[in-house]
């Protein structure tokens, strides 16, 4: 990210801590988990709160009965949420959406009617994975994104 005051470019690595290169006097920088506020001997207070972009992560495949598939890792922090939208057909047909985490405690979600969207939310930090299971006796196609 880049950021321009005035007529001065400031190059920004933003992590929970930024690397500055001012050339108008030594910065000082105040951190905070979520806030960070640069200032300069010469230059006004800037505060940057830095945003973490969604992702959206498409997927799609065939199930036969009972199979289950797993996409993952994906690491979520606690309490931060995914959203998993999913089609399927043939509609009458009922699958299953869950998140699992790595030591296999999961929350599940049975789905009907060819269409379904849930929202989990991450019970701790560390890496988890979203499956799908076809419950039913019929081969399955689906797709859909999930949004992290």
């Amino acid at each position: 990210m880049t950021l321009i005051y005035r007529k001065y470019v400031v190059p920004i690595i933003t992590s929970l801590i930024a690397l500055l290169v001012i050339s108008f006097g030594a910065p000082t920088i105040f951190a905070e988990p979520s806030i960070m506020i640069l200032s300069s001997p010469r230059s006004p207070a800037i505060k940057i709160i830095p945003i973490k972009p969604q992702a959206i992560i498409p997927f799609s495949g065939t199930l036969g009965p009972d199979e289950c598939v797993l996409y993952g890792p994906i690491y979520l922090s606690s309490g931060e949420s995914i959203k998993i939208t999913i089609t399927w057909t043939p509609p009458y047909a009922t699958i299953i959406v869950g998140l699992m985490d790595v030591y296999g405690n999961c929350m599940y979600k049975i789905l009907n009617g060819g269409y379904g969207s849930v929202t989990y939310q991450a019970w701790s930090s560390g890496n988890y994975y979203v499956f799908i299971c076809n419950d039913s006796p019929y081969t399955i196609q689906y797709s859909g994104y999930m949004v992290v």
